[in-house]
């Protein structure tokens, strides 16, 4: 056997542990879920929840802003039509198919983590994984399946993956699904932004050659906010009465999203003013007064 098969080979083998231990971390945070919800409270309490948010979905009359993470009940509404399971089964399932992917996602993440070409160990990036099932456990103690939530977390991790890997022509489609699962992906292109200044080690230098990262942010943040708006507009144009917004507040959804929206913008253009200014600075352009 030569090199390269051995290293295939080893590579296979160290995929499918990782996998059985994502699997069984997924499968013991879901089961923890379920047992502190109980099946009854799934049946009653869940799943009806579920069927009147889709209603709102197809009758774009949507008046609540968990109704807007679309793209979780359209995963359950295929799983519905495609298989032959049980509406608690639906639910629970998809609650520990994205846990699976996020943990064994997750760990090849910490793999090509590069800090200061420094990379983790398997044993430091199990560990890692280790710490985010206690804390997905904790986050969860309180809260119901929120199918979106893992989703969004998957979104974050292979968003960070592909701004790591260099892998710019994924980042807007990724933007785009995201807006479908939950209004935080507007949050996203900070991971860019901040991944790039964290690679460069050195703000100044970063902000002289690096004017084409900020032109990418800022696309990256047109897209999402135009994307989010525009899914709310659409899917709240019969009637739904939710406000995009406020400054009241009163208007808890229309007061987020403004002092969101206003963040952000404030955040690009302190980008853009600083980006100038060391253009034409000469300790950042290195060009040195007489």
């Amino acid at each position: 056997m030569d090199l390269i098969s051995k290293y295939s080979c080893r590579n296979m083998v160290c995929f499918v542990l990782v996998s059985i231990f994502a699997l069984l971390l997924a499968y013991q945070s879901t089961a923890y879920q379920v047992n502190r919800l109980t099946v009854e409270q799934i049946e009653k309490k869940e799943i009806p929840k579920y069927r009147a948010y889709a209603e709102k979905i197809h009758n774009r009359s949507i008046d609540d802003i968990f109704a807007f993470r679309i793209f979780s009940f359209l995963c359950i509404e295929a799983l519905e039509n495609l298989t032959s399971w049980t509406p608690v089964e639906i639910h629970v399932r998809a609650v520990m198919v994205p846990r699976f992917l996020c943990f064994l996602s997750l760990f090849y993440l910490f793999r090509v983590w590069n800090n200061n070409g420094m990379y983790m160990s398997v044993t430091e990036s199990a560990l890692g994984v280790l710490y985010t099932y206690y804390a997905t456990n904790v986050s969860f103690h309180n809260e119901d399946l929120n199918h979106y939530e893992q989703l969004y977390f998957l979104f974050f991790i292979i968003f960070l993956s592909a701004v790591i890997c260099k892998k710019d022509k994924y980042l807007f489609p990724l933007i785009i699904l995201a807006s479908f699962n939950k209004e935080t992906s507007v949050l996203m292109p900070l991971i860019y932004i901040s991944e790039n200044i964290r690679a460069a080690n050195n703000i100044r230098s970063f902000l002289r050659i690096n004017r084409s990262v900020f032109v990418m942010f800022s696309a990256l943040v047109s897209c999402s906010l135009l994307m989010v708006l525009s899914i709310r507009l659409f899917y709240s144009a019969n009637g739904g009465g939710y406000r995009l917004w406020s400054l009241s507040p009163t208007d808890i959804s229309g007061c987020t999203y403004s002092l969101l929206i206003a963040g952000i913008l404030l955040f690009t253009g302190i980008a853009f003013v600083s980006s100038a200014f060391c253009r034409y600075c000469p300790s950042c352009s290195g060009k040195n007064s007489p």
